[in-house]
């Protein structure tokens, strides 16, 4: 983790009640740590541009698991995530540094805020040691690139899409290995219509089965609805080269 990587913040979870909602106290801590210069936090839009991908509304609660699937296809290494719980009359923050991959804790923080007046302050405490702890320590998080800007619900899927298409491109996979690992993410996800499309491609630019790829370009298009416009149309325009024939129509 080099000074300047990306992180996701997650929603921080509130036991605390109205005293201490966990928006505020999520927001709070958001504006903190965008002040830092350790760090770079994913901004909303691309959250928002993220869970779309992942076929998920954009109010959709950004949990610890949520948030470690979007920094994963983002190419984020880090997500911090945390509670907010009371005892009596004070409130105890909880935050953890997570490696998003594999979801390992790298540092624990908690902080104690005696009483509502206390908690902002608390909050300014948690971020100043969160900040402080990645500026000095956290840096030997492998570097993570970020996957395939495409839509599937399968963050497995997804993977195998991404290296398929980029090791493939960069001479480090063979086409046939490329080709069986697409077929693995249209398994994973039969309506990964970019997948579809990806291995219809390889087919037609690397040779294999011809009439697997017009099966997997009629997949792609037929699935084709719930897409972005950019995707929806790179996929009509492969089915009218690929089934069709149609060269004018697809360009």
């Amino acid at each position: 983790f080099d000074v300047g990587s990306r992180v996701v913040l997650a929603d921080f979870e509130s036991s605390a009640g109205d005293a201490a909602p966990s928006d505020l106290i999520t927001e709070a801590l958001r504006i903190d740590l965008a002040q830092s210069s350790a760090l770079v936090l994913v901004q909303p839009q691309e959250i928002t541009e993220a869970l779309e991908r992942m076929l998920r509304a954009a109010d959709t609660p950004m949990t610890e698991a949520a948030a470690r699937e979007v920094a994963v296809r983002v190419g984020a290494p880090v997500v911090i995530a945390g509670e907010i719980g009371r005892i009596g009359s004070s409130f105890v923050l909880t935050a953890r540094v997570l490696e998003a991959q594999s979801g390992s804790v790298l540092a624990p923080f908690r902080v104690t805020a005696h009483g509502e007046n206390e908690l902002i302050s608390a909050v300014d405490d948690l971020s100043a040691r969160v900040r402080s702890k990645i500026g000095e320590s956290l840096r030997s998080v492998a570097a993570t690139e970020p996957l395939a800007l495409v839509t599937t619900s399968s963050l497995e899927a997804l993977r195998r899409f991404t290296t398929a298409v980029n090791s493939v491109t960069r001479g480090r996979l063979s086409p046939s290995a490329a080709q069986g690992l697409l077929l693995e993410a249209v398994a994973l996800d039969s309506t990964f219509s970019m997948g579809h499309r990806a291995l219809a491609v390889q087919i037609r630019n690397y040779g294999g089965d011809r009439e697997l790829g017009a099966r997997a370009a009629e997949a792609a298009f037929r699935h084709r609805a719930r897409l972005p416009e950019r995707e929806r149309l790179l996929i009509e325009a492969s089915y009218y080269t690929f089934t069709e024939g149609d060269e004018r129509r697809a360009m």
